[in-house]
């Protein structure tokens, strides 16, 4: 907790809103998927397996994922 008593996390999870991330929980977990709605406390992070509501506390680390180019029809 910064000294506001926001989470650190949540400025990074706002930029990132509306992309596909890669999310590692402090429990070592992975997941990815695409970032939706970030709040104050937690975030929602739809995967494979459906839409997921991850703590912000319990993210550890970040990170944006490239989705591949899609091949464009000539």
């Amino acid at each position: 907790m910064s000294a506001d008593g926001t989470d650190p996390m949540v400025p990074v999870l706002q930029a990132l809103s509306g992309h596909s991330v890669q999310v590692r929980l402090r429990s070592g977990e992975q997941l990815i998927g695409q970032l939706g709605a970030v709040s104050a406390g937690s975030c929602e992070l739809q995967t494979q397996a459906g839409v997921m509501t991850v703590r912000n506390s319990a993210v550890d680390v970040v990170v944006p994922v490239r989705t591949p180019p899609q091949p464009h029809a000539v």
